[in-house]
């Protein structure tokens, strides 16, 4: 990646875009990867950061951000109304001239800037595979873990600053572990009839837990933001490597933890 003086926006979103295979990898209909606001152009400082939330832009403004870089962007809920909240995050946006950009299923799959990857290594897995089919993309990855249960449970709060909410009906020792960052409960089931016993994820639907209970499967949800901090950190600071040759502004939202 060339590093240049005077970098465009454009310049470091096509980079995004290209690295992160916007192009080829499906998403859900509000995720609208890619550049979603622009600015006029100039950027000194990008940020990172879980959401496109209100208290998340105050922040970047506060920072002087140029460049917010987020896995959920601005249009989770659809369209809305431009008053109250969506308005007063459109305001800031524009009055402070901050871009956002916003990466979801592509910055969990990536090889290596993912989500998925990312808190695989960071937990210690090692023969990292990406699998699990999810319309035509493979969304999860597996990995080999070969620690006690227990033991693993406490790592998991120490890493993520989080008490993850388990149910520990499978084996005390897990061998094999299965992840998928986020909201992926509902694929508990698949992880069960492809073979995994223990499965890690952020959060499920209730109808999950009594599934894996049933299944005397090791089943962890390990917080949706928590689990979706290392993507979009690592990417963010590849970018800021790269093209301003600084590090970014990391935004934590703790109140979601």
């Amino acid at each position: 990646m060339a590093k240049q003086s005077d970098t465009k926006l454009r310049e470091i979103t096509n980079w995004l875009d290209t690295t992160l295979n916007h192009a080829n990898i499906p998403d859900y209909p509000t995720a609208h990867n890619g550049l979603q606001v622009e600015n006029n152009g100039e950027v000194e400082i990008i940020a990172a950061a879980v959401d496109a939330s209100l208290d998340t832009i105050r922040i970047a403004a506060e920072q002087n951000v140029d460049l917010l870089i987020v896995h959920h962007g601005l249009f989770w809920q659809g369209v809305e109304m431009l008053t109250g909240s969506w308005r007063e995050k459109c305001k800031i946006l524009l009055d402070n001239n901050i871009a956002v950009y916003s990466s979801h299923i592509p910055l969990d799959i990536h090889p290596q800037f993912g989500n998925n990857v990312l808190l695989a290594k960071a937990l210690g897995l090692t023969q990292i595979e990406h699998c699990i089919n999810w319309k035509g993309i493979k969304i999860a990855v597996k990995g080999a873990l070969n620690k006690n249960r227990d033991l693993f449970t406490n790592e998991i709060s120490d890493l993520l600053n989080i008490q993850p909410h388990t149910c520990l009906r499978g084996d005390a020792y897990i061998e094999e572990l299965y992840i998928i960052t986020g909201g992926a409960g509902s694929q508990v089931k698949t992880v069960y009839e492809t073979g995994g016993r223990s499965f890690l994820t952020g959060e499920g639907s209730q109808w999950t837990i009594p599934y894996a209970e049933e299944k005397e499967m090791n089943y962890f949800l390990a917080n949706h933001y928590a689990t979706e901090l290392l993507g979009v950190e690592a990417i963010a600071k590849e970018a800021s490597k790269g093209f301003l040759d600084s590090c970014p502004v990391i935004i934590k939202t703790k109140n979601q933890l």
